[in-house]
């Protein structure tokens, strides 16, 4: 029997209000955050803050002694999670004589302290430099201004302890392992650290080789600044001369987002920014450390062997993708490899999600600070076609980024910034990944510090909340290094992360084999990309893919 006019208008007006329903609560709920909340919050926190705790703060302790956190910067200041790491580290290897570690603090005390603006002479890297993170005065994060005779350079910028003798590539990621596990870098003075390695030999070096190399290991609390600060720093006021950056957080990326949609995304991404936010809290990956098993007090860092940069180039443009997406893709299938070997590979998710960081590019001001968003894409892991995962795993970043929901996450971590500790601490904590990944792009060209070559640079996350594995791509010159961290609760040692990472290398040349892309040697400045082909079932792989 042929449907009715009626029945057939009925289903046409079932669809519309189906289709129209999400746009119909995202309308109400960005009416009420808008329309109440956000000018409530205005209206009542801002001027507490401003007017009633902080003249409180002048008023007990001297004015300028305490000066309230806000922003990002005192949402990652977070130091309730049991075991964890706040500080993300950073290690140079430079090619050159060891300079004396009086050079280095003469650099800090003449040049990076005393770096001003231009227009208020301010010395912006200086003030926060010898101020201390407080994570709670009275309930809220503040920064404590310390006395000048109360600061030591002596105690942030110095040797690696034990390094007087010869130190091996694999001995500095052991005692990085080793740092990266402390909660606090400094217990009673500003939580920073420039540590001189002086006598340090890079893997794949010859042994007739005359040269001498010297590293370097930055920490830093991450309430002081993001990675793409520090490179600021060492930019403005620590290198010998300007770095020619890849993409310069000062200026706007080539193609800025129209206006209008910037405005429609913070108008209206509230709706997808809860819809992801309880997603997560619901997340239930065996990768997520801290409810089930509890940080542990070791913590182990790696990093891949270099890898050109051409290499990715090639391969996102034979494959359509991005950066970004080839990353991703061989970390999770790495991922599925460890699943299979160490959990019930019946109960293998589709997807993990990953908290993918993005600089809020450009950066008004040049000083340290946490300019940043955070959001969750889902990564395919299920799915057996590696060609076919990078192509999910793209088509989800592509969605993602398009929408308003990065920009959306920004105002809301810089809005909780404003918060007492009681009130952010559960909102850091609510939102849960097994994963975060920051793709930190570095400089064109060689930097010069302290009259060497930086040959290589990588930067480690440090482990809070719930994630399992921190990574950073980090890019130096024409070659790129996975840098990654994480916890003895999901790896038990630093060889066994090693072997993890040598998988996920193997999953990037099956990649480039598919797109046709191969490895190549990287023998510039002795740096070598030794990426193996450890499997014999390549070519089956190869006709599985077509």
């Amino acid at each position: 029997m042929a449907p009715s006019r009626s029945q057939g208008h009925a289903f046409g007006l079932r669809d519309l209000v189906v289709s129209l329903f999400p746009v119909l609560i995202g309308l109400i709920a960005s009416v009420l955050f808008w329309g109440l909340i956000v000018p409530l919050g205005l209206l009542i926190l801002i001027p507490f803050r401003t007017f009633v705790l902080q003249s409180a703060l002048n008023f007990r302790y001297g004015k300028g002694r305490f000066t309230l956190a806000d922003g990002i910067d005192a949402l990652f200041g977070n130091d309730e999670t049991s075991g964890s790491s706040s500080a993300p580290h950073m290690l140079l290897v430079c090619k050159g004589t060891t300079p004396n570690i009086s050079v280095l603090q003469n650099r800090f005390l003449q040049h990076v302290f005393t770096y001003g603006d231009d227009t208020s002479g301010q010395a912006i890297f200086g003030e926060r430099l010898k101020s201390r993170f407080v994570a709670r005065k009275w309930g809220w994060p503040v920064w404590e201004r310390m006395d000048e005779d109360a600061f030591d350079i002596r105690r942030h910028v110095k040797l690696l302890s034990n390094s007087g003798s010869m130190l091996s590539e694999d001995d500095v990621l052991d005692r990085m392992s080793e740092l990266i596990q402390e909660k606090e870098v400094h217990a009673t003075a500003p939580q920073w650290e420039f540590l001189l390695v002086p006598y340090y030999t890079p893997k794949n070096v010859p042994a007739q080789s005359q040269d001498s190399y010297f590293a370097c290991i930055i920490r830093l609390h991450h309430a002081y600044g993001d990675g793409a600060s520090v490179l600021l720093l060492l930019d403005k006021a620590l290198a010998d001369c300007p770095i020619a950056w890849k993409i310069d957080p000062m200026q706007p990326l080539v193609r800025s987002p129209p206006l209008i949609w910037t405005l429609s995304a913070h108008a209206f991404g509230i709706l997808p920014f809860l819809r992801t936010l309880f997603s997560t809290m619901w997340d239930n990956s065996p990768f997520i450390v801290e409810e089930k098993r509890g940080y542990s007090d070791r913590k182990f860092v790696a990093w891949s062997e270099p890898i050109r940069l051409s290499f990715f180039k090639e391969l996102k443009n034979n494959s359509g993708t991005a950066f970004s997406s080839i990353v991703l893709t061989a970390f999770c299938s790495a991922l599925r490899k460890l699943y299979h070997q160490k959990m019930d590979s019946s109960q293998l998710p589709d997807v993990a999600k990953v908290a993918l960081v993005s600089a809020m590019i450009p950066y008004k001001t040049c000083r340290l600070q946490n300019t940043f968003c955070t959001y969750s894409v889902p990564c395919a892991i299920s799915q057996p076609d590696v060609s076919l995962r990078l192509q999910e795993t793209h088509a989800s970043l592509k969605k993602i980024t398009s929408s308003g929901e990065p920009i959306f996450a920004y105002f809301a971590m810089r809005a909780s910034g404003l918060l007492p500790r009681v009130v952010m601490d559960p909102i850091i904590s609510a939102a849960r990944t097994a994963i975060l990944y920051s793709n930190i792009p570095g400089p064109t060209r060689p930097v010069v510090l302290f009259g060497s070559e930086v040959i290589q640079m990588g930067g480690w996350l440090s482990m809070i909340k719930s994630y399992g594995f921190g990574i950073i791509s980090k890019s130096t010159c024409d070659h790129v290094r996975l840098c990654l961290t994480t916890d003895s609760s999901l790896i038990s040692s630093r060889s066994e992360l090693s072997r993890f990472l040598e998988d996920v290398e193997d999953e990037l040349e099956m990649l480039g084999r598919i797109y046709h892309v191969p490895l190549v040697r990287n023998d510039k400045d002795d740096i070598t990309s030794t990426i193996r082909r450890r499997r014999s079932d390549y070519d089956m792989d190869l006709k599985r893919t077509g």
